[in-house]
Order: structure tokens, then C-alpha cells, then sequence
């Protein structure tokens, strides 16, 4: 806008002063130390005067003499706008009307079109007839140029935004099938940028916001904030990248299940971001969870079997065998050594049996339920073991699923087995406690101690059956221990 002020005002300027000295129209140098296109036609089209900067423009500054005369539509306007252009100026002479400015295109020698911007008057004798029109001409090829190049640019940085923002719809609903979110978290301001799925991981409706640090570690789930906190620390000081599994508890309440990824982004040798995705195995781990309750179930009803085989078969047929004994010594004359012996050895299977069968499946959990089958479990152990072993219980009221007791009984025995045949414990506290919605079982003993962090959980039978029958019962296996300090286990399940 303001290059065109700028040329209407110096044209106007120009024109005024040509028409006013006539007498100086021969002068060819008068026209040519105006740096503007200054072209004088006659009615016909044909050019009386082309000054220099014209003859440069046009490509004919060496033969301008053998411009004048020539027809200017046929000689210098290209051939798609002859009739149009050729036509407006008779038109403009006829009607003695000309537009203030008007943009066209003129053929210069070598076969390139240039852009002018023309400004004309009427050029008239003493009786005020039309004899000629004057033009003067700006190039702005180049202005043009530029601007279509801006144009351009400007459409493709629209059509860039458009197809980024269709690969964001894109990227938006891949995730959403796959349910996998992305976000993005910078240390210098502390903002987390999520992405639509990651607001919807989180239970929340997607929206353009960025997280708090305070907001986010909120729907973690408590047990796994350190946790998560160490990975992210690692990331930011050391670079190093991560993945983990966590929890969190979204904000319409569920409990899901993720995969946590995270990349630190260097720059200069420092973390000025973290790259992270967030996959939901929510439905993975419940189907895991379901094998693992399966699997564990077929083997509680195996037991099951097995003790009630051993109670109503095998032990039957034992004690069958004793009181044969029994009566055999009596009725006999000799009782000798060898019948005493043998005596033994079948009260010994008896008792063997009977004590098989109750692990398996004692008669105290189905008949009294949880509390008082540890209880029984923890005396009857202590006396067989010769080890001080205490029970406490309190805030677990009534009777819980029959699958739950039965899961906390089996690793109650696992955890008193472990402490006795190789914590070499002398004294063993076992506890049973309902809290936050929890039921808790912990064991410690007074044993040898061992390295938890380098011990290999899938060697160790015992552990191993712990951890699974926690994990089948969606709930948390801690184990604390050092040399010398004895052990301590916990489990929490929750209700």
C-alpha cells in the first residue's frame, strides 16, 4: 500500500510536469532522467516517446530510436492481452475516461513479461482535443514476485498446519484405539503436556490445559509415587530413559493399570525435556489376574481332593491297620519288640497323614473361618517346632471370601515354613489387621536375614508361592531383610 502511494504521488508529479512544456517533448533528455517508464502514444497506439528507463525496462535501450514509430499494443504487450488492452484505450480515448491506476503486463525483447503499474493523461492541442495519451509506468516485477512468494508461503504454512493438524487427529485417534497416551514434561516450568488419550487414561475429559506436578503425582497410586519419582529423577540428572509399570486412580475413581515410558531431551549436555508415553494394561493385567486365580483355584481343589483322599482313604486304611496291630499284641502270647515298632511306626503315619491332610485343607478355616485356623495353625506349629511362634488378630470382623481365606492361609504357611527351615528363626510374630480397606498379613522372625535385593525370587520355592498367590489376589508382597536382623514380610490385599 504504501509502494503504490509512493508511485502515484512522483507519476502524478511527472505527468503534471510533461504536459506542461510541450516544447520540451522533442528534448529526449528531459524524459530520460526520469527513473520511471514515461511512454506518450498517439490515438493509434503508436509511440512517440519511450525514454530510457522504458528502453531498459523493455530490453531496447541499444535500438531506442527504432522504437519510435512502431505500434505499442503489437510491439510490447503480450499477445493474450492485445485485443483487451488495445481495446480499453480506444475506449478511454472515446470515452475521455481513464481509471486513476491499473496493473499490466508488458513483452519485453527477450520474451519476458514484466509487471507495471501505469498511470495516464490525456495529452490535448489548443482546441482541446485529444491528440495522445502520456503513461507513466513503475516496474514492480519484483514486488509481485516476492509477494506471490509470500503468498505462497503462507499457503503452505496453512496447509502445513492443516495436515499437522490432521496428523494430530490422526495421532489422536490411534492412541484412543490402542489407548496409549503421549505427553510431555519440561523441568524449567514444571508443566506436564498430555495428550487427548493420556487425559482420558487419567479419567478426565480432553482439553487444552497443561498438568501440574502436584496435579499429576495426585492420581498416582501411593505405593508406586517413590517409585515413579526415582525413574524420573534418574531421567532428569542422568539422561537415563525409562519404563515402568504403576497405577494410578483417575479422577472418575478407577484403578487402572500403565505402562509408563519415559526419553529425556539434551540439549548442550542437559534434560530441558522429558518424551513420554503411557500405555493402559488395565485389561491385561485383569486377564492375567484371572489365569493366575485360575490357575491357583485348580490347585486349591487339587488339594482339596488330595486331603480329603488322604483323610478318607489312605488314613482310614492306616488306622484300619493299627487297631489290627492293637488287637494282634494283645491276643498274643509273645509280644516282642518287633510289634511295639511296628506300632509306632503306624501311629506315626497316622498322624503323619492327618497332619498332611489339614495343611491341605484344615478343618478350622472352613469351620471357623480365617482368624482362628492361623490361630490354630500358629500353636499346633509352635508345639511340633519347638519355636516360639505368637498370633495376633484385630479389626477383622466376621467371615471373609472363602477364596481370600483360604489364599491368606496358604501363604501364612508358606511364610512359617520359610522362617523355620531356613531363617533358623527362635521366635516368629504373625499378624492379621484390616486397614484403609485392606487386609494385611505380616510375618517376622528373628531368623538369619538374607540380601532381598539379590535373591532370585524363581529359586525360591516358598517366596515364589507367596508372591504368586498375592499377585492372584491383586494385592502388594513386601519383603524386608538384612543379615543378622532377621526378616520381615507383609501382604496387602485389597477388600
Amino acid at each position: 500500500m504504501i509502494i503504490k502511494i509512493g508511485i502515484s504521488c512522483l507519476t502524478y508529479k511527472v505527468i503534471q510536469a510533461v504536459k506542461a512544456s510541450h516544447p520540451l517533448f522533442n528534448d529526449d533528455n528531459t524524459l530520460d532522467i526520469i527513473r520511471q517508464m514515461i511512454l506518450i502514444l498517439d490515438p493509434r497506439g503508436i509511440i512517440l516517446k519511450l525514454n530510457q528507463r522504458g528502453c531498459e525496462i523493455l530490453g531496447v535501450a541499444k535500438s531506442k530510436r527504432k522504437v519510435i514509430g512502431k505500434d505499442w499494443f503489437q510491439s510490447f504487450v503480450p499477445h493474450k492481452k492485445r485485443a483487451l488492452y488495445r481495446k480499453l484505450f480506444g475506449d478511454s480515448l472515446v470515452n475521455q475516461n481513464l481509471e486513476e491506476s491499473f496493473e499490466g503486463k508488458v513483452l519485453c525483447r527477450d520474451g519476458t513479461e514484466r509487471t507495471i503499474i501505469w498511470h495516464a493523461s490525456f495529452l490535448k492541442n489548443t482546441n482541446n482535443s485529444i491528440v495522445g495519451m502520456i503513461c507513466s509506468g513503475e516496474d514492480v516485477t519484483e514486488i509481485r514476485q516476492y509477494e506471490k512468494k509470500l503468498k505462497e508461503s503462507e499457503e503452505n504454512h496453512r496447509l502445513l498446519a492443516e495436515r499437522l493438524k490432521e496428523n494430530e487427529q490422526r495421532l489422536s485417534e490411534a492412541q484412543k484405539i490402542a489407548t496409549v497416551g503421549s505427553w510431555e514434561y519440561i523441568p524449567a516450568s514444571g508443566d506436564i503436556i498430555w495428550s487427548d488419550e493420556t487425559f482420558r487414561l487419567f479419567g478426565l475429559k480432553p482439553e487444552k490445559r497443561n498438568i501440574s506436578r502436584e496435579e499429576f503425582r495426585s492420581y498416582i497410586h501411593p505405593d508406586d509415587r517413590e517409585s515413579l519419582s526415582a525413574h524420573v529423577q534418574a531421567a532428569l540428572q542422568e539422561g537415563i530413559p525409562y519404563e515402568i509399570e504403576i497405577r494410578i486412580i483417575g479422577a472418575d475413581k478407577r484403578l487402572r493399570y500403565l505402562i509408563g515410558r519415559g526419553v529425556p531431551v539434551m540439549e548442550k549436555g542437559k534434560v530441558v525435556k522429558l518424551l513420554g508415553t503411557g500405555m493402559d494394561i488395565t485389561q491385561r493385567k485383569l486377564d492375567e489376574l484371572r489365569v493366575k486365580r485360575a490357575v491357583v483355584a485348580g490347585q486349591d481343589m487339587e488339594r482339596r481332593r488330595i486331603s480329603a483322599d488322604l483323610h478318607e482313604r489312605l488314613g482310614q486304611k492306616l488306622s484300619g491297620i493299627k487297631m489290627f496291630a492293637e488287637n494282634l499284641a494283645i491276643n498274643s502270647n509273645s509280644f516282642d519288640e518287633d510289634m511295639k515298632k511296628l506300632l509306632s511306626l503306624l501311629d506315626e503315619a497316622v498322624h503323619e497323614v492327618k497332619d498332611i491332610s489339614q495343611k491341605f485343607m484344615p478343618p478350622a478355616l472352613n469351620d471357623f473361618g480365617l482368624t482362628n485356623a492361623l490361630r490354630e495353625l500358629c500353636k499346633k506349629t509352635s508345639k511340633s517346632s519347638g519355636v516360639k511362634i505368637k498370633f495376633r488378630s484385630y479389626d477383622v470382623n466376621g467371615r471373609l471370601d472363602p477364596y481370600l481365606e483360604f489364599g491368606i492361609y496358604r501363604i501364612a504357611l508358606e511364610l512359617l515354613n520359610n522362617s523355620l527351615q531356613h531363617a533358623r528363626a527362635k521366635e516368629i510374630h504373625l499378624q492379621l489387621f484390616q486397614r484403609n480397606n485392606k487386609l494385611i498379613l505380616t510375618a517376622e522372625d528373628d531368623g538369619k536375614g538374607f540380601n532381598v535385593k539379590k535373591t532370585d525370587f524363581n529359586k525360591t520355592f516358598g517366596l515364589n508361592s507367596v508372591a504368586a498367590r498375592a499377585d492372584a489376589l491383586n494385592g502388594d508382597f513386601n519383603l524386608d531383610s538384612k543379615y543378622g536382623k532377621g526378616t520381615t514380610a507383609s501382604i496387602e490385599i485389597p477388600l
